[in-house]
Parts: C-alpha cells; structure tokens; sequence
C-alpha cells in the first residue's frame, strides 16, 4: 500500500534530506510545502497518510498550522509528527498541545524516523 506523506518544512536542504530519508523506507508519494498556509492549502485538496511539520517557519509555524488541519474530519486522527532543533520540554508540550502525535528532532537521523514510522 502506498503511504501518501507531506513534508512541511521552509528549508530547501532539509527538505531534500527528509525526502531521501522517507524514499530508503520505499515511501515515494512525497507532498512539499515551505510554510503551514501552504500545508493547509494541501490538506484541502487531499489526503495524506502522514505529515511531517516543522516548528518554526515563515508565515504560519507548525503548531498553529496543526491547529488548523486538526479541524478538518479527514486529518482528525492523521499523524503529525513535529519536525524541531528543539527537543526541550516546553518545545515538545507546544506539540502535544497543538495536537502533534509525535517529534524528531533536528538534524534527523534515519534510526529516529524509522522509530516514528514504526509506530
């Protein structure tokens, strides 16, 4: 089965490396989009199995960009998985708060995105 994956995230490298990453875990249906409007534009025309959504970005950050998905019926229980350098407490309640499932950590490593994946 083909697992439909968005990556919300402003940088262009870490873009690229995400989707290298995702792509040795046969993951090949890949969504980009630089900025939480952009991602919210997207979940409305379709749906994904999964979103990976980075914290801090231009325009709308992660966590108000995962309030907004999570009011759509079909991204009720979509993982969100929080893309952040910032793996302190406070930073990790703002994702649960925001109602991200789950965060890697910064710079990514292939051992933490397959614990995610897995789960």
């Amino acid at each position: 089965m083909t697992k439909r994956v968005m990556i919300v995230e402003d940088n262009e490298i870490n873009q690229i490396v995400i989707e290298a990453l995702l792509k040795e875990f046969n993951i090949t249906c890949i969504n980009i989009a630089g900025d939480g409007e952009q991602a919210i534009a997207q979940c409305e025309m379709c749906a994904f199995d999964i979103i990976f959504m980075d914290m801090q970005m231009p325009v709308l950050d992660g966590p108000q960009a995962t309030l907004k998905i999570r009011t759509m019926p079909a991204f009720l229980t979509t993982p969100i998985i929080a893309l952040t350098a910032n793996v302190l407490g406070s930073d990790k309640q703002r994702c649960f708060e925001s109602g991200m499932d789950d965060f890697i950590g910064k710079p990514i490593n292939y051992e933490c995105l397959r614990a995610v994946l897995l789960k």
